[in-house]
């Protein structure tokens, strides 16, 4: 199987969370077609926030990151994981995504 994008996007489906994980960090690695990737990432995102393995959402957060200015849209969906179970990625995430969006949504 070739290392792309629907690949990897498929993989998100996935019911062990290592292989979501490694979904999510060779999305971000490879960086490519990010009018698909960014909108399935936030999707992701919104619908895992109770996912039980932090991990997952953590490199979701990071793959997005990676993706810079163009994915500007995700602020709102790791706005929601303040509300998450895990009080470090609910902080840590819009922040290392976009300090100044972060910044102006309240989160320090």
């Amino acid at each position: 199987m070739a290392l792309n994008s629907t690949n990897l996007l498929s993989c998100l489906l996935d019911k062990e969370s290592n292989v979501r994980f490694a979904a999510v960090l060779g999305l971000g690695i490879i960086h490519e077609e990010p009018e698909t990737v960014i909108p399935v990432l936030i999707t992701h995102l919104d619908t895992h926030l109770e996912d039980s393995d932090v991990n997952v959402r953590e490199q979701a957060a990071n793959a997005l990151r990676k993706f810079g200015k163009e994915a500007r849209a995700a602020v709102p969906a790791l706005l929601k994981a303040e509300e998450s179970r895990d009080s470090k990625f609910a902080t840590a995430a819009p922040k290392a995504f976009d300090p100044e969006a972060a910044s102006k949504t309240g989160v320090k």
